[in-house]
Order: C-alpha cells, then sequence, then structure tokens
C-alpha cells in the first residue's frame, strides 16, 4: 500500500512517487488521499459497505463506478482502499460471491450451466465457465457431477475413504491446519464441518447445522461417535455407521466401496497400492538394513507411541518395517514416560510435535534432556520431524501418501 502524502513527504519518498506518474495522475491520487482526514477507519466501513451491496444485489449488473459511487470514493481511491483491506480488486471480490452462489446452484438445482451463469450474474456462459475453472480447479459440470453424489462424511477418517474412489463428500471435516494433505479439496467440499481434538457441545451443534444446509442423501460415521448424536443426523439422511475399532482401514475401505456401489474401484486401489508398498517397502528395507522406526507424538503435553493403526499400519504392515516394541501390547497408541522412551524409540525415528503450549514446552524441556540426547536415533542424526496428517489419518487415502513420504524422509541423513 503507499503511504499517506505527509508519511511520504517525511521520509523522502514524496518527490520520487510524483515523478512516477502523470500530472493527472498525480493529482488525481494526491485528492483521494486527502479525501478524509480518518481515511483509515472510514474507508474499512466505506469499503464493508459495498461488500454487504455485492452479497445483497451479486446477480445485477455491476461496474467498479458503481461500487466506488456506493462507497463515496473516487474510482482510483476506492479500488486502492480496496485492495489494500481485503486483498482483492472489487471485481475479483464480487466474482467470488457469484462462484461461490453458482457452486450452492449446481449442488441444489437442475438449472442448466448457462441458466446458472444468468442467475448469479455472469451474462456469458463461457465467461463463467473459463472463471469457475480457475477459482474451483474444476469446470462446473465436473464440480455438479462431484457434488451430486451427495455423500457426507460426519467422521474424519472416512472423508479420506470417499477421496480414495474418487468421490469429494458434501460436506466433511476440515481443519486447514492440520489436514494439509488434503488440502487441493479444501474448495471443493461445499459444507466444511470443523474438526477438534475434542469434540465439544457447541462443535457438534455446528455440524449437526452445516449437514442440514448441505441435505446429503448419506451420511457415513463410525462407532466412536455417541450414539445420541447418531440418533440426531440420522434425522438428516440417511446415516451408515463403520465400525472403526472392529474392522481396519481395508475392511472399512471394502464396506464403504460396497455401500456405494464401487466394490471393483476399491479393489483395483488396493491392487495398485499393495504393489506400490511392496515396490517400496523392498527399497526402505534395503536402505535401512535391518534398522527398527517408531513414530513418537508429543500430544498435549504426554508423550505417546502407535501400534498398528495410523501410521504404524504403513510403517509395520505394508512396508514390514521393523518396530522396536511389541506391537500386540498396543491396540492404538500407548502414553510412556519420558524414562521409556529408548525402549520405545527404535533406530530411527518419526516425530509429531502438536503445536499446544504444553507439547511445545515438553519438546523444549526434552531436547535438554540426557535420555533425549542418549537415544540412538539422535545420535545417529536418524530423527524426522513430521506433521499430524497423514500420518495420524487412518484412511487409504493419507496411507498412499504415507508410503510415498518414508523413503523421502531418510533417504540423505
Amino acid at each position: 500500500m503507499r503511504k499517506p502524502a505527509s508519511v511520504l513527504q517525511a521520509d523522502g519518498g514524496y518527490s520520487y512517487w510524483k515523478k512516477q506518474t502523470t500530472e493527472a495522475e498525480f493529482e488525481q491520487q494526491a485528492a483521494a488521499l486527502s479525501e478524509n482526514e480518518n481515511w483509515p477507519s472510514e474507508a474499512k466501513a466505506m469499503i464493508d459497505r459495498t461488500i454487504h451491496y455485492m452479497n445483497e444485489k451479486y446477480a445485477e449488473v455491476m461496474t467498479r463506478q458503481k461500487l466506488s459511487s456506493i462507497a463515496g470514493m473516487s474510482l482510483w481511491h476506492y479500488s486502492h482502499q480496496f485492495k489494500h483491506w481485503i486483498g482483492q480488486s472489487p471485481i475479483d471480490y464480487l466474482n467470488s460471491i457469484r462462484i461461490n452462489k453458482a457452486k450452492e446452484q449446481l449442488l441444489h438445482s437442475n438449472l442448466r450451466i448457462k441458466e446458472i451463469a444468468e442467475k448469479v450474474g455472469f451474462e456469458d456462459e463461457f465467461y463463467f465457465s473459463r472463471k469457475f475453472k480457475k477459482a474451483a480447479g474444476i469446470t462446473p459440470k465436473q464440480y455438479a457431477a462431484w457434488t451430486n453424489t451427495r455423500i457426507a462424511s460426519f467422521s474424519f477418517p472416512y472423508a479420506g475413504h470417499l477421496l480414495a474412489l474418487g468421490i469429494i463428500p458434501c460436506a466433511a471435516q476440515v481443519d486447514p491446519q492440520r489436514d494439509v494433505h488434503r488440502h487441493a479439496f479444501f474448495q471443493h467440499i461445499p459444507y466444511p464441518l470443523r474438526r477438534s481434538k475434542r469434540m465439544e457441545p457447541d462443535l457438534v451443534d455446528y455440524n449437526r447445522s452445516a449437514l442440514q444446509q448441505a441435505r446429503p442423501e448419506l451420511i457415513l460415521c463410525d462407532d466412536m461417535v455417541n450414539e445420541q448424536i447418531i440418533g440426531s443426523i440420522g434425522k438428516i439422511a440417511r446415516t451408515v455407521v463403520i465400525p472403526w475399532l472392529e474392522l481396519d482401514w481395508r475392511q472399512q475401505f471394502r464396506q464403504i466401496a460396497a455401500l456405494l456401489g464401487k466394490g471393483e474401484d476399491a479393489a483395483c486401489w488396493l491392487a495398485n497400492y499393495d504393489q506400490k508398498a511392496a515396490y517400496a517397502g523392498e527399497r526402505v528395507r534395503k536402505l535401512f538394513q535391518g534398522d527398527t522406526i517408531s513414530i513418537v507424538h508429543l500430544m498435549q503435553g504426554h508423550i505417546v507411541v502407535y501400534g498398528r493403526r495410523n501410521g504404524g499400519a504403513v510403517l509395520y504392515e505394508d512396508l514390514k518395517l521393523n518396530c522396536p516394541y511389541d506391537l500386540e501390547n498396543i491396540s492404538i497408541l500407548r502414553e510412556i514416560k519420558e524414562q521409556e522412551m529408548p525402549i520405545f524409540t527404535g533406530d530411527r525415528l518419526l516425530l509429531i510435535i502438536d503445536s499446544d503450549q504444553a507439547s511445545q514446552q515438553m519438546w523444549r524441556q526434552l531436547q535438554h534432556s540426557s535420555v533425549w540426547t542418549k537415544l540412538k536415533a539422535v545420535k545417529a542424526g536418524n530423527v524426522r520431524r513430521i506433521q499430524e496428517c497423514p500420518w495420524l489419518d487412518y484412511s487409504p487415502f493419507a496411507h498412499n501418501l504415507m508410503v510415498e513420504q518414508v523413503e523421502e524422509l531418510f533417504r540423505t541423513n
């Protein structure tokens, strides 16, 4: 953002700025900057006024001149201030509103693409399609084909099963900070549900409300969800409970695929995955030369290791790597003490550190601990920091990514 004239004069840049413009441009810009003594705070209020107008009248013909008039600013000053406060031009912002409205129409109506384009304010169907693809990454027709599946995943892992089957859920739990491995799909999920380590009542209420708006035909959830909650979302649409503890990820995948009539697709996916994992496992085992490997997770101030689920399913079952401890004694995860780390950390270590204050404090203390510095993996330089996801996402989509990452993580020391 360019500085007000008074500031530019103070730092000696005013004369340079003037030389870069024609006399007419300079007079226009200088006049705009002096329109209001309190322009920073008042400009934001005027920008908000035009945003409200866009949201109300998005389907109407709208120009920058019209919007600047509503804001009570010159055209240049309005465009300049809008970009400063919002981060994009007024027309780009207007188009984003129209695209989002088009997504709703593609989801909830049987209108043709040309009709939807006109309904949200685009006069040219082809211009609309180009703008839609630039914003969404896919064409309106592809978006409609995806979202018309009308399947929602109330439980986080099962969205990964749908993605492996080529299905974008109409509603699914999304956490942009934690779920970076699914980032490419966030913008294509019309109704993102909130995700947290603890499903507080207000979060459950929000997700239930989002499901009502999404109007799915089918909802997938796991048996860890409270029966009362399952009953309430079951009133929105048919809800199928896929056991999480009782079934492993392959069994869950096959069950979900069979439910959707995609059993052959799942079988093909699993065959390709098994072949990929076999080749990768052979290379990694050769690289490791018998070394053991484990995942250690600093979570809410606790030290946790994993069994045959999550990343353990890929490391020990699919890649057939060696674990330093007995997996039979750990169903999902186990909390350990700092003094136990030599037992549960092998020759190579994958380390996850949560961002909460307790975990960060534990990590600062652990680095200065003699227990930590004497670990085999630490002394050999074989510790690799990894993100929570995909490593804690128990789904085929995530497992496919883990297979690719293991070799990359340890290819060079």
